[in-house]
């Protein structure tokens, strides 16, 4: 090349792995970056459920506790808030460390991406592959700095375990590859459930494989691939032995929307109850496809257009894969299939954003897919098209500027923190997505405990037992809320004075003229509104 007679450092002679290598560490580089200014700009402001795995992450430094589960969500594994502990004791505790455990997995995510899309395709589709993930729709992004219990971290083990069900079928059932496959599996569905579908599609076809070849005698290999399962998930099998097997009914819960205070109710016959919502489910499906696709076009992308063709691509995955004569592509249409067939009749799936994202592997696999076959021509405008669509995800990257948002944020709870102290409060009652971000910014001056509330999910009981026994007559809801015009309602119905302060839009109750518990109070609870 011309370029290397002139250059006294030849690029071009520099082996091919070199090359790759050092590309794949400026693409990496560039997607740390963009992390990390959508972290300072956008993404800084965090919820309740954050708040729970630093706060998580806190007491797991502290030794005052070892969990194997992020508090009160007995299905989804602790794995990241170890990971925010280990960063917390290396570099501080602060919100920037705690939202850099998710962007840290979603990088890992990028070079398993372009490792298994290069064995699927060339390394030029893998570069294209990791270019995606780099400048990703914002919903990734979003969830790639969402420290709530592994979302991201699913998405790794998918790619982990496609990869793995890739080397299985090119190999021609390498125990050693299958084994290693139901372990990480095990591992994987403790970090998080929905990892259960690319586990139950290689089931599906490994058995399917045993039959249409008549080796019966394989069959004992699912007692071994059971032991190693069992093995990756031993710290959440041995809790549910504990717990009579509470995973495995609030997954049930939330599969079929029933509160999992069903479950300890007295009055309620959970098995009739289970029925009536499986012949609900089912007789609902065809309007169930049509909210889990219009769900999956209107979030997938960051425009209408791209979200329309994530989907189409989907469906396109699901169809070739199930004709595809290669396992592995079969293994993807399955795994689509599947997941578009159990949220389109769950309750809940299509109406929460982040279950999307369970989609995205195999909308990646199935983009180069459809970019492989293309020829000449058609092949330019689908890159193009594919390279269109990452600019303008990176624009809306870069776009995003929400500084004084983030700013007003965080002055609102330091003044609630500062008012508070000022009155030598210490415990009070708040909405759950109240109560854990003010415990954690306040690094435990303020305990607080969301049994109260409309959204009054309780988490850590520990909390709650404190606050109850210091006797706190302290509520902190948002301005006029349905929670705070329900506790002016029940104060004045029992002639208790009280005074009300408000900051932003908080509005926080104190000095009532007597104690009153909180049971009394009869404050509307959000399960016990819904049910009724």
């Amino acid at each position: 090349m011309a370029f290397c007679r002139y250059c006294p450092f030849k690029f071009c002679q520099i082996p091919q792995k070199i090359k790759t290598l050092f590309i794949i560490f400026i693409i990496l580089s560039f997607a740390g970056f963009l992390r990390y200014r959508a972290l300072i700009k956008s993404e800084l402001i965090f919820d309740g459920d954050e708040a729970l795995i630093g706060l998580m992450a806190k007491h797991i430094i502290e030794n005052k506790i070892r969990p194997v589960f992020v508090y009160g969500q007995d299905y989804m594994g602790s794995f990241e808030g170890y990971t925010v502990a280990l960063l917390f004791s290396i570099f501080g505790n602060s919100i920037y460390v705690l939202k850099s455990a998710p962007a840290f997995y979603s990088l890992l995510l990028l070079i398993f991406v372009f490792i298994l899309i290069a064995k699927l395709f060339n390394k030029k589709i893998a570069m294209l592959s990791i270019l995606f993930w780099t400048a990703p729709p914002y919903l990734i992004l979003q969830w790639s700095l969402s420290p709530t219990g592994g979302h991201i971290e699913n998405l790794l083990f998918v790619f982990i375990l496609f990869l793995l069900a890739y080397k299985y079928f090119e190999t021609r059932k390498n125990a050693a590859v299958l084994y290693s496959f139901f372990l990480i599996s095990g591992f994987a569905f403790w970090v998080n459930p929905f990892s259960i579908f690319v586990i139950f599609s290689f089931l599906i076809l490994f058995l399917y494989d045993i039959l249409k070849n008549k080796e019966y005698r394989k069959t004992f290999l699912f007692f071994y691939l059971a032991i190693f399962f069992t093995i990756g998930c031993l710290s959440l099998v041995y809790y549910n032995i504990q717990n009579n097997f509470i995973t495995f009914k609030k997954l049930a819960a939330f599969f079929l929307g029933i509160s999992s205070s069903a479950y300890h109710s007295a009055d309620t016959q959970i098995h009739i109850l289970i029925f009536q919502k499986i012949i609900g489910m089912l007789t609902n499906i065809p309007l169930g496809i049509i909210k889990i696709s219009k769900s999956i076009i209107l979030n997938s992308g960051n425009y209408y257009f791209d979200g329309l063709i994530y989907f189409s691509v989907l469906i396109y995955t699901i169809i070739v894969g199930l004709k595809s004569k290669t396992n592995f592509f079969k293994l993807v249409g399955l795994y689509s299939l599947i997941i578009f067939i159990l949220f389109s009749i769950s309750s809940r799936a299509a109406d929460r954003e982040r279950y999307i994202l369970v989609f995205y592997p195999a909308i990646t696999i199935g983009i180069f897919h459809i970019i492989s076959h293309l020829q000449n021509n058609f092949k330019k405008i689908a890159v193009l098209v594919f390279i269109i669509i990452i600019l303008l995800n990176l624009t809306k990257i870069l776009k995003i500027d929400k500084t004084k948002d983030i700013q007003n944020f965080f002055d609102k709870y330091r003044a609630t923190e500062k008012f508070l102290i000022s009155q030598n409060i210490k415990y009070v009652y708040a909405d759950m997505y109240i109560a854990y971000p003010l415990a954690y910014l306040s690094d435990e001056r303020i305990i607080a405990s969301p049994a109260a509330g409309f959204y009054n999910e309780d988490r850590i009981p520990s909390y709650t037992n404190i606050v109850s026994v210091n006797k706190s007559n302290t509520f902190i809801f948002f301005k006029d809320s349905y929670s705070s015009q329900a506790l002016i309602s029940k104060l004045t119905a029992l002639n208790i004075s009280f005074k009300k302060h408000t900051i932003f839009d908080f509005d926080i109750f104190y000095d009532f003229s007597e104690y009153i518990e909180i049971a009394k109070l009869d404050l509307p609870k959000r399960f016990r509104k819904k049910n009724n």
